[in-house]
């Protein structure tokens, strides 16, 4: 239950609408599309017409989109509030198998798509051209929610595709890319777990403190929605 309203809570600071405890729709719903060869899962809300908001939901490292879908369901609220809803899939490299993906989210990270160095800046930006493309989206109302690795790619994102992207939300990630130039106009919400050991608040090794990442978001025009510890 503070999972959903943690979740309500975001989805009413990005849209600026009141909360909904609507259920979400059936998994048998999303359509699976492909793009660039790499699948990713398509949910539009029945009914809805005309280009909508659109709202790309990122699994963290060695996840996947379907996985992620069923722990993170938020076809309720698109429901609810009138978005189209894309589950991203990460790449397999190397000695990954198909259910455990990630992002190269910069800075030699995450896992195998990281050492790669693939190109996820171009992945998604071209769905996002091709959902606005086919007018299923409005391309000024584009969204980021990411968790871990897929965070840290939402970050990068925000930061070198700036002009794409209106609001991010981050679940325990940091910013891993060398530079974050411009982010100017995006509305940013980090939700951290206090008691995360994977990516601690304070920091630890290769990953800055939850305080970089607020500050440096800040530093390049990201307007900050908030910061909360769960946990």
């Amino acid at each position: 239950m503070i999972k959903l309203l943690i979740l309500k809570l975001i989805f009413a600071a990005l849209f600026g609408t009141g909360l909904n405890l609507w259920p979400g729709a059936a998994l048998a719903d999303i359509q699976t599309l492909s793009l660039q060869g790499r699948e990713f899962s398509l949910y539009v809300p029945q009914g809805l017409s005309g280009p909508a908001p659109l709202v790309l939901v990122l699994h963290g490292a060695l996840s996947l989109a379907e996985k992620f879908s069923k722990t993170m369901n938020l076809r309720g609220e698109a429901d609810a509030r009138g978005f189209v809803l894309a589950y991203l899939n990460g790449t397999i490299v190397g000695r990954e198998r198909r259910n455990r993906r990630s992002w190269n989210s910069g800075g030699g990270c995450c896992a195998s798509a990281g050492e790669a160095g693939v190109d996820d800046l171009d992945f998604i930006a071209s769905v996002i051209s091709s959902l606005v493309a086919q007018g299923y989206a409005n391309g000024n109302k584009v969204y980021l929610v990411g968790h871990s690795n897929g965070a840290m790619m939402s970050y990068r994102f925000a930061c070198e595709r700036s002009g794409m992207v209106a609001g991010v939300v981050g679940f325990s990630g940091v910013i891993t890319a060398n530079g974050c130039s411009n982010v100017s106009g995006v509305r940013v919400l980090v939700v951290q777990g206090a008691q995360d050991p994977i990516v601690p608040v304070a920091g630890g090794g290769k990953k800055p403190d939850l305080g970089h990442v607020l500050s440096h978001l800040a530093k390049h025009g990201g307007s900050a929605l908030g910061r909360r510890g769960i946990g």
